[in-house]
């Protein structure tokens, strides 16, 4: 009876050793996947990370050629003003040089 008991005892301690195992085992792969897992994000982390520094960069060399092209966009705006100052001055004493060749001529015609 005292064998039977412990063969009982012995067998049930066995089967729970058994799940035990299972149960380790399951964590000990779970972690593994985890493990899998956490490098895999690392890794696209890191990629993202690499995009990210190169568009930084990206956007600051776009920003100073805007600051450039807007620089000399404001010197071709004041040019152009300039030259339509020089233009409306020119139109002016071509006006005016046209109203004195026009009282030359009435002045010549009624002579």
């Amino acid at each position: 009876m005292e064998t039977v008991d412990k063969d009982l005892i012995v067998a049930k301690y066995k089967k729970r050793i058994r799940i035990m195992s299972v149960i380790m085992g399951l964590m000990v792969f779970l972690a593994f996947i985890f493990l899998l897992y956490a490098f895999v994000q690392r890794g696209i982390a890191e990629e993202n990370m690499r995009l990210a520094e190169e568009k930084a960069i990206q956007a600051t060399q776009n920003a100073v050629t805007a600051a450039s092209l807007q620089t000399k966009l404001e010197q071709c705006a004041e040019e152009a003003r300039a030259a339509q100052r020089l233009a409306e001055k020119v139109a002016e004493e071509a006006r005016r040089a046209q109203q004195e060749a026009h009282r030359a001529l009435q002045k010549a015609l009624k002579k």
